[in-house]
């Protein structure tokens, strides 16, 4: 079974959002946690990672019709404080990236059908900044990675057609 087979049926299995929070970039290692638990545990594991539960919103992650490329924000709780020591260390995660996968729990390691290739789309976002910050949580506002400036399309210039679709869209 998939999960595009999961969608098809009238009631889909429990939800769950997986992130993954490179620091290689600031010299720090790779994070993994969820704001999901399954059974009352501290963690979940997909595809033999073990991801820590941490209590994290996002919003703003739908992508408009236009084709502008989604900002979303992350919240992520500070009253552990565990966040809090990697900002000091790697300079509030500006320019780490970001990958949120979705599943469902029936494919974590634990669920009744495991397997690690069942996810939605995987997002991959760099934290352009760290928007605000209190004792109870962070929010960073994220960017999609064909945002960053190291990243290109192929060398052509897109035009708008003036004739029928497909008229002068690319110019060398």
């Amino acid at each position: 079974m998939t999960i595009q087979q999961d969608l098809q049926k009238p009631a889909l299995p429990a939800y769950v959002e997986l992130f993954v929070l490179d620091l290689t970039p600031r010299g720090g290692s790779v994070l993994y946690f969820t704001p999901a638990t399954v059974g009352g545990s501290t963690s979940v594991s997909f595809g033999g990672q073990v991801y820590t539960a941490l209590p994290i919103t996002g919003s703003g992650w739908e992508t408009s019709i236009d084709g502008a490329a989604p900002q979303p924000t992350l919240k992520v709780s500070n009253v552990s404080r565990f966040i809090q020591s990697y900002l000091v260390t790697y300079k509030d995660l500006v320019g780490c990236k970001l990958t949120r996968k979705q599943t469902f729990d029936k494919y974590l390691d634990s669920g009744s059908n495991p397997d690690q290739t069942q996810v939605f789309n995987s997002c991959v976002y760099i934290i352009s900044q760290k928007s605000h910050q209190n004792k109870l949580e962070i929010e960073f506002r994220l960017r999609s990675i064909l945002d960053a400036p190291q990243y290109r399309l192929p060398r052509r210039q897109v035009l708008r057609s003036n004739g029928f679709p497909g008229a002068g869209l690319y110019r060398k």
